[in-house]
């Protein structure tokens, strides 16, 4: 029995499987009592009469019943600790030897801020057995043996299940916001073993992974912190182009201090003179260690003036000494970053220059909106969060009618959204928060990914006007789990902690007449005709009324980095086609002649202990075994897929006009039942490696596609899931991605399979979404530095045959239209000095892990974080491309560095885990953005099994581009999915690569290389690119036209009322995205007469419209001069007067801070003559000095200005 406990405890703590949405936890109150309820009172009493109105929190489990753990702490600096759960669980059964556990089973292990026993850990099962302990190392930790005096338990039924009472013998300190109690648990109801004597008891986990504590923090009073409300309403497009200063103008905020405070920078001044040094102090609040942290110097239009890096001091500390003599007058920003892409803080200072204000130390802010005609509630945050981890999150607690009891109810909501899920997830607080992700509803929030955060929009309908709120917030850096409360008592499972309203501080939402200029997200709509193809069979009505339903009508991709909409609306028009006779006739002619038998299928004739085939045969399809002869009496073929893909396009497609459309799209169904093809088969694909020049085969294939505009699915193929329909694994009366006809008997079951086909091609293959915008640029250039370990035989005479550099070209050049690949590959050994340190250590540091269990055999694995973190920064010192010249239409290049760790000779090698091999990170800068790639291989995986780089640099930097993993996307309610069946694909961006692409059990039993080693890119994927680069210059050139006519409202100006040559260049703009749209639903889109070619005019053309603002948008729509010139201009002014300065140095600043808009002019005039700074005018001078000392009105100071602009004096 304690055996048995431990085995499982120790699972769960290494193997729990990874949540949606992250490590998350809420943290639980502990209330403080006078005198704690007695182990009397709990058995004598109900819950309700022991412990009503009291602050607790409720967990809902995913049976949908409730777990209430009340924590009651009683004393002063030292005093008792009672813990009392309440599980509802009305199954109430005692096992003996039919299960793992004989009976419900609750765990929790506790941690307190105590030097000589800081960790309890506490057991208790249904039927009374217990253990309250200290942790001791030479007993397994969650086991209950050693000495179980540290506490007594008691157990109780109850009317909906059971409860327990656990208290500890020894005082506990008293907690407090600093120094909490940290907590996990995990509550088991016992079930009996299955048919198979498979465990099926059901446990419930806080936190949502048993790996990590959550908090338990002492409960104050009801909160007297109100958030202040303003009134009006805001529409998502609002939001998601409008600066998020214009949009939030003149509301009022809750300001709150983010989560991670890891890093706090401070300068000894905020006004330096240039001969001075300015020293910048970090301090760090972390107890991890201490890596290199980065001091970066950026001047006010963000390029970068200073870089310096050191190390952490003895006292978690640094100090930067920055020499300011070359520094130019201005306003600056000191950033220091803790690591590569890790937690970060600034401060800002000025070089002879004053007119700035620091940011308040509480960075993060939440602005409310609500809108009284409708009863919505907008919340809108913004969010410092520069580490970037996808799990980072906000979370809205709403009590919508106010109520604020010790329990949410069904009218409270709860949504969290965070930077890896499109929309968030909301969930209703029926008696708690459901812990099960499955029962959570989609959230329509939205987000905006910024460089050093993020910003959040949610509505949340039906609210009144007297609402509660909570927030929580938190932040995982690359070294810690930061969390932080607002109000910061509040506990999200007692809606009597949160916050009430305050509206009379707020203000109205600003309307701006150029909001009529907002564009839509989406830009432009596609009808496609999908043609759904039977073959071998006829639809029925039943049939096709049964699948309808359940069909797709339109799909919204997005990208993924963004979380954004990719711009284009897919529209689908099904059409059910049933091949003739004579046309499936030959399909399965050609399969019966062109497949292959194969022997080792079955076991090796092996029937006693089958497997692969024979064991899905044996288990479900004893039609096909004589178990007197103990043989197996049916054969098993391979058929080539890509021969069968190009039969079905010549024999069906190309024949038909309709099925090949240019907004064709066709889905094949081969209904290739036992009496058509009496064998049993799958499909092979045959490539060849460019660089190695050897063949390789994956084999398994139930369906393929992709080299024309068809995939086809054979719904009677063996199900080749990775273990092959191994009994146990594979179950055949449940529909998955795997399953087929021959287990799959009724309508229902079948219908169901095909629509799942239909709406996953798709929703993956067809029109997928991005992984990263799919920008366009004309010319590209891979930064390739291949890195060779000790006694790797990569070296430039050999490099040949590790990869196929011109093949990488020229796949990627077919694959984005009218674009020029340049590579530059670069060898390096290890231990070379152009490599960075960390770097090095990072690859040196790689673990032997088993494979299938310990003791086994091993590969060495790379951690995922390290070895991410460290290939940024490396790429940071290539000639990698800024995020910000990405977002530039023309002109522009862009360079992807691309490493490549080749390891040791015989010793295979991983990224994070067991067959991942290739990672492509986002940029430090922009996480929308990618950054680079990151490729490993061994040599034996080169020289033995002939798999070279080619196909995995392919991959990586088509992951770059914006493409997805063809098996990875979102549904149409953007919740990301995975069907490994779309790995059969002609693609480089499969995950099956050779020498281990056949799965699992074929590894094991075969142990031949196997796997696709395709470079190509699928005829999908390239049109995917081509449609996704349209949409993505249509919506940037739509945003610049908005942004152009905001700009020129803010400057005080009529958008109603531009002048014509804005109107003119608008106009042009509208036309090309007209001509784009046009195209594209079209399909025609290549770059010379496509929609590319017109959406990049239009792109081009508007971000030139956006680059003159400066100089055409000064005028006020009144005619009445609007000027700006700042007060600290008047020093410069004295000193040029007083000769300090002279005439070009002053002519030269001035032009600057025009051109700038530092000094903003109405109705700059025309320069009539080129004239120079001798030929200044005494009586300007004269003028200059008088507005220096304040004698002449800033007016009188303009028409100086203005005329030495005329005269050519001042260039701008």
């Amino acid at each position: 029995m304690q055996k048995l406990f431990w085995l499982f405890l120790c699972l769960i703590a290494f193997g729990v499987s990874s949540s949606a949405y992250g490590f998350e936890y809420n943290a639980m109150p502990i209330i403080e009592l006078r005198e704690v309820p007695s182990q009397n009172d709990f058995q004598e009493k109900s819950q309700d009469h022991l412990l009503k109105e009291k602050w607790h929190s409720t967990i809902v489990t995913e049976d949908g019943q409730k777990i209430d753990a009340y924590f009651m702490y009683s004393g002063r600096t030292d005093g008792d600790l009672v813990s009392i759960f309440y599980f509802e669980d009305d199954s109430d059964d005692v096992f003996e030897g039919d299960s793992f556990y004989p009976a419900d089973y609750f765990v929790f292990d506790i941690v307190r801020d105590s030097i000589e026993k800081p960790n309890f850990i506490a057991f208790v099962d249904r039927t009374g057995q217990d253990c309250v302990k200290v942790p001791d190392e030479q007993i397994p930790r969650y086991s209950s043996e050693g000495d179980c005096s540290e506490g007594a338990v008691i157990t109780k039924e109850t009317k909906n299940g059971w409860a327990a009472y656990v208290k500890f013998f020894s005082d506990f300190p008293k907690p407090d916001k600093d120094s909490p109690y940290e907590l996990k648990w995990v509550y088991v109801d016992a079930k009996e073993f299955d048919e198979d004597r498979i465990d099926q008891s059901k446990y419930h986990y806080w936190p949502d992974r048993f790996q990590g504590y959550g908090t338990i923090e002492m409960a104050t009073d009801e909160t007297d912190e109100s958030f202040v409300v303003n009134t009006g309403r805001l529409a998502t497009n609002n939001f998601l182009y409008t600066p998020f200063n214009t949009l939030t103008q003149g509301l009022k905020s809750n300001q709150f201090q983010c989560a991670d405070n890891t890093v706090t920078v401070s300068a000894n001044a905020e006004i330096y003179d240039k001969e001075d040094v300015a020293r910048i102090s970090a301090v760090f609040n972390t107890d991890s260690e201490a890596p290199t942290v980065k001091l970066t110097v950026y001047d006010e239009n963000d390029r970068t003036v200073f870089k310096k890096s050191t190390k952490v001091g003895e006292n978690n500390d640094a100090l930067f000494l920055v020499d300011l003599d070359e520094f130019n007058d201005g306003i600056y920003r000191a950033v220091v970053e803790y690591g590569v892409n890790g937690p970060s803080d600034y401060v800002k200072f000025g070089v002879n220059r004053g007119d700035f204000e620091q940011e308040p130390d509480e960075k993060c802010k939440t602005y409310l909106v609500y809108d009284e005609s409708d009863k919505s509630l907008y919340i809108v945050s913004k969010i410092t969060d520069p580490s970037g981890f996808s799990s980072d999150n906000v979370q809205y607690f709403i009590d919508r009618d106010g109520s604020g009891g010790v329990e949410v109810e069904t009218v409270d909501f709860r949504y969290i959204i965070d930077k890896g899920n499109f929309g968030g997830a909301k969930i209703t607080g029926d008696s708690g928060w459901a812990s099960d992700q499955n029962k959570w509803d989609s959230g329509q929030a939205r987000i905006n990914k910024i460089s050093d955060g993020y910003e959040v929009l949610v509505k949340v309908n039906d609210v009144n006007k007297d609402f509660k709120l909570a927030m929580e917030q938190t932040d995982r850096t690359f070294y810690d789990f930061k969390k932080t409360r607002i109000p910061d008592n509040a506990f999200s499972t007692t809606p009597a902690s949160w916050a009430t309203t305050n509206f009379e501080s707020g203000d109205e939402i600003k309307k701006l007449q150029s909001d009529g200029w907002i564009p839509h997200e989406v830009v432009v709509s596609q009808n496609l005709d999908v043609n759904l193809i039977l073959v071998g069979d006829t639809w029925t009505e039943s049939l096709k009324n049964r699948i309808k339903p359940e069909l797709t009508e339109k799909y919204l991709p997005i990208v993924s980095s963004e979380l954004h909409l990719a711009g284009i609306e897919y529209n689908y028009i099904y059409n059910f086609v049933s091949a003739p006779d004579e046309t499936s006739q030959k399909v399965f002619d050609h399969i019966k002649q062109n497949s292959e038998a194969v022997k080792p299928f079955f076991g090796e004739d092996s029937y006693e202990e089958p497997w692969g085939i024979a064991s899905w045969i044996k288990h479900n399809h004893t039609e096909w075994a004589d178990q007197s002869q103990q043989r197996f009496e049916i054969e098993y073929k391979l058929m080539d897929a890509e021969s069968l893909e190009s039969f079905l396009y010549q024999e069906i497609v190309s024949k038909d006009p309709s099925l090949n459309k240019p907004n064709s799209v066709n889905l094949i169904f081969l209904a290739d039942s036992p009496d058509k093809i009496e064998f049993l088969h799958n499909y092979k694909v045959t490539k060849k490696d460019s660089s190695t020049d050897r063949k390789h085969t994956e084999i398994g294939l139930m369906g393929y596609g992709g080299n024309y505009n068809l995939y086809y699915f054979d719904l009677y193929a063996f199900p080749w899931d990775p273990y092959q329909g191994l009994q146990g694994f594979y179950d055949p009366n449940k529909i998955s991605q795997f399953s087929n006809f021959h287990d799959l008997k009724t309508d229902k079951q079948r219908g169901q399979l095909l629509a799942n086909y239909i709406n996953n091609s798709t929703n993956l293959l067809i029109t997928p979404s991005y992984l990263y915008p799919p920008l366009y640029k004309q010319d590209y250039l891979i930064d390739l530095v291949i890195v060779t370990e000790r006694g790797s035989t990569a070296i430039v005479t050999t490099i040949d045959h590790f990869i196929d550099e011109a093949k990488v070209i020229s796949v990627l050049e077919e694959a984005i239209p009218h674009s020029k690949w340049n590579l530059k590959s670069t060898l390096e050994k290890i231990d070379s000095r152009n490599l960075p340190s960390d770097l090095k250590t990072v690859i040196n540091s790689a673990e032997p892990v088993p494979i299938f269990f310990e003791g086994g055999p091993t590969v060495d694995v790379l951690d995922e974080d390290s070895i991410t973190e460290e290939v940024v920064g490396w790429a940071g010192t290539r000639e990698s491309t800024d995020p910000r010249d990405l977002k530039k239409i023309s002109d522009s290049k862009w360079v992807i560095p691309i490493l490549v760790v080749i390891g040791e000779r015989d010793s295979p090698f991983y990224i994070g885990n067991y067959g991942v091999v290739g990672k492509a990170p986002a940029h430090p800068d922009d996480d929308t953005q990618a950054c680079c790639a990151l490729a490993v291989t061994y040599d034996n995986a080169v020289w033995d099994d002939n798999v070279g780089l080619t196909s995995l640099v392919a991959h990586e930097a088509g992951h770059v581009v914006g493409l997805m993993h063809p098996f990875m996307g979102y549904d149409t309610n953007h919740q990301f999915f995975v069907n490994d069946y779309f790995n059969w694909y002609d693609s480089s961006m499969v995950y099956n690569s050779a020498p281990n692409g056949c799965g699992l059990w074929f590894l094991i039993h075969v142990g031949e290389p196997c796997g696709n080693v395709n470079t190509e890119f699928s005829k999908f994927e390239k049109q995917s690119l081509a449609k996704g680069v349209t949409a993505h210059l249509l919506k940037s050139a739509k945003n610049n036209i908005y942004r152009t006519v905001l700009e020129y409202e803010e400057n005080g100006n009529d958008p109603n009322n531009l002048p014509p040559e804005i109107n003119n260049s608008i106009d042009s703009i509208q036309r090309n995205i007209e001509q784009a749209v046009n195209h594209l639903q079209k399909n025609e889109l290549s770059y010379k007469d496509g929609s590319i070619f017109y959406a990049l005019e239009a792109a081009t053309e508007a971000q030139k419209l956006t680059q003159g603002i400066d100089v055409q948008y000064k005028t006020v729509g009144d005619g009445k001069p609007d000027l700006k010139i700042p007060s600290w201009i008047r020093d410069q002014a004295e000193w040029w007067v007083e000769g300090s300065i002279s005439d070009a140095d002053f002519i030269n600043g001035i032009q600057y801070l025009i051109k700038e808009r530092i000094i903003v002019l109405p109705d700059i005039p025309e320069s009539e003559k080129t004239g120079r700074p001798n030929d200044m005018p005494d009586w300007v001078k004269n003028n200059v000095r008088w507005w220096s000392k304040g004698t002449i009105s800033d007016q009188e100071m303009v028409s100086a200005l203005q005329f030495l602009i005329k005269e050519g004096i001042i260039v701008v």
